[in-house]
């Protein structure tokens, strides 16, 4: 699995946001690996998902969080920056219908 991070974007639709982001990757060297937008153009809304790969990029987590919200203030984001390095960890529980639960087996 690749070191890479996701951020999570949304903010009222407006000309420059997909330049601002990409450049400010670009500036930190980061490789995009996959891109996402939607515009929501009833609510006047912008949404965005981009992924990198973290090999090169020269901002860490704390560093990153400084340095973006230069942008983020400008376009009125609100953003969330995801590691996978970071795993969210997941409980899962089986639940049986009740019927099964009640069963007898002669």
């Amino acid at each position: 699995m690749k070191n890479t991070a996701t951020l999570l974007i949304t903010c009222p639709d407006t000309k420059g946001i997909v330049a601002a982001i990409a450049d400010f990757l670009l500036q930190h060297n980061a490789n995009i690996l996959h891109a996402d937008q939607h515009q929501d153009a009833e609510n006047n809304l912008f949404l965005m998902r981009v992924e990198w790969d973290l090999t090169g990029f020269n901002l860490d987590e704390a560093s990153f969080n400084h340095a973006f919200s230069e942008v983020a203030n400008k376009f009125s984001m609100q953003w969330q920056l995801k590691l996978s390095q970071h795993k969210t960890r997941v409980a899962i529980k089986r639940v049986l219908p009740s019927w099964y639960r009640n069963m007898t087996i002669a």
